[in-house]
């Protein structure tokens, strides 16, 4: 059997710091996974999950500076396509070098914190064979990703120190797959005010829908829409889909196809840029509790407000400057749509309800 080779070799590093008070710190991996992680297609994507907690006393910034982190995949077989998220965001500080993510310590770590580092790979080349063998003597295609901290203790010129080094491995199969849905085109082009997304497949097996998914940031993404699948084809089909509410800014596109037994598939992102309407219109404030205010000259414009899903949550016709309650909005994010007396957009706007 054609097995795919996928190799990730992730090494963790804690700096030593010398620290004048006698704590105890012990900063190790606690878990550690890959999702999905059997089997991984070439072509398919993977989110590689860390979780490191602080089992010791508060654990200080260290005064050197030092490097913390390096998180490198097998440029041969996998490529890193996100930056680095996850809880561990809000302590660590991430840069991309020679295809590794490399991070400091930027905030004191309290005692009995747990941090998430999440990132995600894609499987670029395939492999004649798998690495591991299992009793029968057969070739599986496991393959490993190994995490390594050292030292898991940070001596501090007391008697609490440990200098053995933790070891974490996480595993996953590989093998010649053939992909439930072969993806020939997927581009992304600005429609007056509008995305207008197009996609084409050559065959399609088991294929129950595309979500279509948006993100503001490249990596936090939300679902806004799907269209049905063809189940099985072995023709070529055309698809497209229109986000009618892009936000002002950098819109990143994605498509996630599932399958009638629930696996999915992440597409490739495009992203498109929408500037401000040149129209005078002024839409706050931002966030917003009760009350929004919208001012414009636009005659016979009207409001539409939809929420992260795509759906018309509140419609509103404006009269030069209008005070408009959101009182019945839960809080959280939405589409502020303002549009002209044609129905043309004029400005769409992303705005957080507070309560």
């Amino acid at each position: 059997m054609k097995t795919l080779k996928i190799t990730l070799f992730i090494l963790l590093s804690v700096s030593v710091s010398t620290i004048s008070f006698a704590q105890c710190y012990e900063f190790g991996v606690t878990d550690g996974y890959l999702n999905p992680a059997d089997p991984l297609p070439s072509g398919g994507q993977t989110e590689l999950t860390y979780v490191v907690c602080n089992q010791g006393d508060d654990l200080p910034l260290d005064p050197n500076g030092g490097m913390a982190f390096n998180i490198c995949p097998s440029g041969d077989y996998l490529a890193t396509i996100s930056a680095v998220y996850g809880s561990a965001t809000e302590y660590f500080s991430f840069f991309s070098f020679l295809g590794c993510e490399l991070g400091t310590q930027t905030a004191m770590i309290p005692a009995g914190t747990c941090l998430e580092f999440k990132i995600l790979f894609e499987s670029i080349a395939e492999s004649m064979y798998g690495d591991f063998i299992d009793d029968t003597g057969a070739e599986t295609g496991l393959h490993c990703v190994t995490a390594n901290i050292s030292p898991s203790g940070i001596y501090s010129g007391g008697t609490c120190h440990d200098t053995t080094d933790d070891y974490l491995q996480v595993c996953t199969w590989t093998e010649a797959v053939t992909l439930p849905v072969e993806l020939t085109g997927f581009t992304a082009t600005k429609l007056n005010t509008e995305s207008l997304l197009k996609w084409e497949t050559a065959s399609e097996i088991n294929n129950a829908q595309f979500d279509i998914e948006r993100s503001l940031d490249g990596i936090h993404f939300e679902k806004i829409g799907e269209v049905a699948g063809a189940g099985n084809s072995n023709r070529e089909i055309a698809y497209e889909f229109i986000d009618a509410n892009p936000s002002t800014g950098v819109n990143y596109y994605r498509l996630n196809q599932i399958d009638f037994d629930g696996r999915s598939t992440l597409s490739e992102i495009r992203q498109l840029e929408f500037e401000e309407s040149s129209r005078s219109i002024n839409i706050y404030p931002n966030p917003v509790v009760d009350f929004v205010n919208i001012e414009t000259t636009e005659l016979g414009a009207s409001l539409q407000v939809y929420d992260m899903l795509g759906k018309i949550v509140l419609e509103h016709t404006i009269n030069d400057s209008e005070q408009i309650s959101t009182q019945e909005l839960f809080a959280g994010a939405y589409i502020f749509r303002v549009l002209n007396a044609n129905g043309e957009t004029l400005l769409t706007q992303k705005i957080l309800v507070s309560k």
